[in-house]
Formats: structure tokens, C-alpha cells, sequence
């Protein structure tokens, strides 16, 4: 057996590491990144299989498992697994595929992408990262907080190097079209494999209790689904192989149920967006509409608005769908109303009066914000409760102040400004993860960054960078 023109005992013979590295072919980078975007899509499945271990008979009240007991449990799995054993990985992986990319970097567009004057979001997230390390060992100090990162999101410096160091820049180091289909749909299989251990794991999920699967709350579920609803939204409208179509669908379906029942109405926003994004880019790139992103966005109100109304008949007596549109429009009502009565401070599940402490806070510190993770630090009070802003921009803004916030979105947004420029070379892989991170950043004003959901996002933003080589329209 030959392995790229070699035995395993010629392989084993090599006397230096140059011929070893002249012998790796040109595909063992996007390989490496394949395999390290697959690690991190199974965590969430990895937790949910080690969880089942915890269901012995202490874990059960009645008959039925005491899920806020076991939920501290898989918990701190999920926490161990990603900062004990992915995120080492994605170092040690990342160093792999640059140095592979530096030292094989001839003719091919895939390594030399890394050296393009043109990569305005790399140049975006290299101004972000020195910002980010002048206000944590200059402006605010090395405090432990931003170190090492604390409960329940445990984000500290390195994790945010990782994200705009290794998660971005692999992404778009994978354009070889068969590899970039195999992981996206490996991601939206994930995601509906999850599914029936998050059922089990919460039975009153259905009646009772907003599904939450391993992750800490429901909100962090929610955006878990909302970017890959969003990515099985772009491809369902886009794929042209027909048992490729109605494997998209069939997960889109299963994950927009789940929505449902997971009741986020912040991923229900983003999911929303993205399918107007879809319609948008499939008329921009191929200047005509295409007619299934159309039915697309109606299969996915269709189906939330059919379980509304199954729940509301024959499960809790509640219908999601309407309350939450109803909540929306009274919410919004109030605080057109007036933005300081208590009737204001509780919109969004009291995000409003959350928004506004926050929004204060960066008043009072513009520039340089109160460093990362920094409100931890704060005197809060009883009246917020929240040591987070539940908004991501706000994050942003609080932790680095208003020039980091810019940074962070100028790089987000100079991504989608690209695909503009190169639209009639977009491929429907490329537009399949713009619009998972269309519908996450769109979901972000609801939400924070966690590293059990974030990496996605800059998985998909490198994904949706560069144009896959080889695929078709």
C-alpha cells in the first residue's frame, strides 16, 4: 500500500522532518482543519452520551430525573472536555496548518490566501487582538477575571486569541468543495443528533420546562440551533443534488421543532433574518429570485406556527409563536411609550433594563471599557441581577470599550462586504455559512458569546470568506 507514492516503511525511513513535510501532500492541511472543525461540531454530543452516566437513581424525584441537579454535572463536563481537550487541540492543530501552509506555499490559493493584502477582516481581527492585549496588560491589568475567565462563560484572553487566531483563519484555509460540503453537513447532522439525548435528558421539556440539552440555559441552546437552522435554511434553497436538499430539510425541520420547544426568541429572530438573507444573496449573486429560499422562509414560520398550535391544543395550552409575537409588540409599545416605566424595564425578558445599565456603564468608560469579563467586577445591585448585557455589542463595547466594539464589527462585516464585491464567484457552500453567521450575528443582539457556541461562528466566518474551489453553481 502506497500513501502518496510511499510505503509505510519509506515513510518510516525518512531521515529529517524537511523530508517528511516535502512528503505531506498539499491536502494534509485541509485535512487537519477537518478533522479539528469535526472535534469541536461532536462536543455537544460527546457531553450528552458522558450525561447519561449520571442518570442513576439519586438523580430521579419522583420518577422523573431531577435535571437541575444532573444539569451542574454535564455542565462541568462540557467544561472540561472544550478547555481540557479541544481548545489545546485547536493550538496545537492551528501551529500544524500554518507551518504546513508557510512551508508549502507555492502556487496554490488555498496557502497563499493567508499573505493577500486584500484580507481586510484578518487585518480587522489583527487590530482587535493588539487592542484586546493593550487593555488587558496596559489600560485595565491582567486581573484574574480576564486571565483565566470565570463561571458560567469561562472566556478568558486566550480563548478570544483562539477565536480570531485559529477558528477564522482555518476557515478559510478549507475551500477543497468536497471537504467544505462533508463538514457543513456534518455540522447540521450533529445538531439533529443532539436532539433526542436533549429530549431524554428533559422530559417536561414539552410541557413544562424550555429545552436546554447539555448546554447551561436555553438561551445558549437556542443560539446552538439558530446557526445551524440558518446554515440548513441557505442550503436546503441552494443545493442543487436532490437527496442533498432533503437532507437539509429534513434537519431544518427537526431543529426549527426543537426551536420551538427551546423557546428563544432572540434565535427565532436570527433564523428569521437569515432566511431574508438567503433570498437577498440568491437575487444578488444570481440576479433573479430563487423560488425555494421563498418557500423556505415559509416552511419555517409554517412549522413554528403549526406547533404553536399543536402545543396550544393537545400539549401545554400555551402557543409560543403567538405570545411571543404579542410580547414583542407590547414590549416594544412600552417603551415607545415611555423607555423608563417598569412596564419598559421587563421587555425582552427584562433585557431592557439590562441594556440600559450596560449602556452606562460604557458611557462611563468609552474608550478603554472595564476590561474582559470585567463585570464581574461591578456593583451591580439587586435591580439588574445580570453580570452580563445579554446583548453581544454591548459586550463588546462594555468589556474594550467603544473602539473594540467597532473592530469587532468591522471585521464581521467586512467578511459579508467581500462576498458582495466577489458575488458571481460566491458558491452555495460559501453563502451556506455567510448565512449561519448571519443569523447568529443577527441573534448576538440577544445574547453573549460563550465558548460552547462562539467558535461557530468564526468557523463560519472563515468558511464563508474565501469561495470553494470546485464547486458547483
Amino acid at each position: 500500500m502506497r500513501i502518496n507514492g510511499k510505503t509505510p516503511r519509506e515513510i518510516l525511513k525518512f531521515s529529517s522532518i524537511r523530508d517528511f513535510l516535502e512528503w505531506l501532500p498539499q491536502s494534509s492541511i485541509q485535512i487537519l482543519v477537518l478533522l479539528l472543525f469535526a472535534l469541536t461540531a461532536i462536543a455537544p454530543v460527546y457531553v450528552s452520551i458522558k450525561a447519561l452516566s449520571y442518570l442513576k437513581p439519586q438523580f430521579f424525584i419522583g420518577g422523573e430525573i431531577n435535571q437541575y441537579y444532573i444539569r451542574d454535572f454535564y455542565t462541568n463536563d462540557y467544561d472540561k472536555f472544550m478547555h481540557g481537550f479541544v481548545f489545546p487541540c485547536v493550538w496545537i492543530f492551528s501551529a500544524a496548518a500554518y507551518l504546513l501552509s508557510f512551508y508549502k506555499s507555492h502556487p496554490d490559493r488555498t496557502l497563499s490566501i493567508m499573505k493577500q493584502h486584500r484580507n481586510t477582516a484578518l487585518a480587522f481581527f489583527g487590530m482587535l487582538i493588539i487592542w484586546l492585549v493593550i487593555n488587558v496588560f496596559l489600560i485595565n491589568g491582567p486581573t484574574t477575571n480576564a486571565l483565566h475567565g470565570s463561571l458560567p462563560n469561562h472566556e478568558n484572553l486566550l480563548l478570544y486569541l483562539e477565536y480570531y487566531l485559529c477558528f477564522f483563519p482555518l476557515g478559510f484555509l478549507l475551500t477543497n468543495a468536497e471537504k467544505k460540503r462533508r463538514i457543513l453537513a456534518f455540522f447540521a447532522l450533529v445538531s439533529a443528533v443532539l436532539v433526542p439525548f436533549a429530549v431524554y435528558l428533559h422530559p417536561k421539556v414539552f410541557t413544562k420546562d424550555a429545552i436546554v440539552a447539555v448546554f447551561p440555559n436555553s438561551n445558549y441552546y437556542g443560539i446552538y440551533l439558530g446557526i445551524f437552522l440558518s446554515l440548513c435554511i441557505s442550503m436546503t434553497a441552494g443545493e442543487t443534488v436532490s437527496r442533498r436538499r432533503w437532507f437539509f430539510t429534513a434537519i431544518l425541520l427537526i431543529d426549527t421543532i426543537v426551536l420551538y420547544f427551546n423557546n428563544t426568541f432572540g434565535a427565532w429572530v436570527g433564523v428569521f433574518f437569515a432566511c431574508l438573507f438567503s433570498i437577498v444573496a440568491f437575487r444578488i449573486r444570481d440576479g433573479r429570485f430563487n423560488r425555494r429560499a421563498l418557500l423556505v422562509l415559509v416552511l419555517f414560520l409554517g412549522c413554528l406556527i403549526l406547533c404553536g398550535l399543536i402545543d396550544a391544543a393537545f400539549i401545554s395550552g400555551k402557543n409560543n409563536f403567538t405570545r411571543n409575537l404579542l410580547t414583542l409588540f407590547r414590549d416594544i409599545l412600552n417603551i415607545k411609550t415611555d423607555p423608563n416605566s417598569s412596564a419598559a424595564a421587563h421587555a425582552g425578558s427584562g433585557r431592557w433594563k439590562i441594556w440600559k445599565y450596560y449602556l452606562s456603564v460604557i458611557r462611563e468608560h468609552p474608550w478603554f471599557g472595564i476590561g474582559l469579563d470585567g463585570v464581574r467586577a461591578l456593583d451591580i445591585g439587586q435591580s439588574i441581577k445580570q453580570n452580563s448585557p445579554h446583548n453581544e455589542y454591548l459586550q463588546y463595547a462594555t468589556f474594550l470599550g467603544i473602539p473594540g466594539l467597532i473592530l469587532y464589527f468591522s471585521a464581521c462585516l467586512s467578511v459579508f462586504i467581500r462576498a458582495i464585491k466577489y458575488r458571481k464567484h460566491l458558491d452555495n457552500l460559501t453563502l451556506a455559512a455567510l448565512t449561519a453567521a448571519f443569523g447568529y450575528l443577527v441573534g448576538a443582539f440577544f445574547g453573549n458569546t460563550r465558548y460552547s457556541t462562539t467558535p461557530y461562528l468564526y468557523i463560519m466566518l472563515g468558511l464563508g470568506y474565501v469561495h470553494t474551489d470546485g464547486a458547483a453553481e
